[in-house]
């Protein structure tokens, strides 16, 4: 059984009367919160964690590149750096800015994507949050 058949049929039971009769109002109430709580949680497999932290790192070194290599340019240089990068004088030999683009556009998406999840997390248990914050 997945979890979200689980949830749905531990909050279909709590709404039972005759399920409610059979194991008392206490024990409804202690599965209408852990069913809450559980929909108020955000779930990020490892695969998912370990490519935005990997995505991030070659990035980084990327980005840590043109550093360097703005370093070892005279002072001054950061326009011909600028139009390196852009493309207007001549290509990074190692780098295109438009790859270095369309990748941060990449983590950026998946990085909204997974902002997205947890505001949906939070819409979902708006109630539950309220009352276990005053706990």
């Amino acid at each position: 059984m997945e979890l979200q058949e689980a949830l749905d049929l531990l909050e279909s039971k709590a709404n039972s009367p005759t399920f409610i009769k059979a194991v008392g109002k206490t024990v409804v109430e202690a599965i209408r919160t852990l069913v809450e709580a559980q929909r108020c949680n955000v779930v990020l497999t490892a695969e998912e964690v370990l490519k935005v932290l990997n995505d991030y790192y070659v990035f980084e070194s990327r980005m840590r590149r043109l550093v360097e290599l703005y370093e070892e340019l005279s002072g001054g240089a950061l326009t011909a750096l600028v139009r390196m990068t852009l493309g207007e004088d001549a290509a990074l030999p190692d780098m295109d800015y438009r790859l270095l683009l369309r990748e941060l556009e990449a983590y950026r998406s998946e990085l909204f994507r997974l902002a997205e999840r947890v505001k949906e997390a939070e819409r979902r248990c708006r109630a539950y949050s309220s009352t276990s914050s005053r706990a």
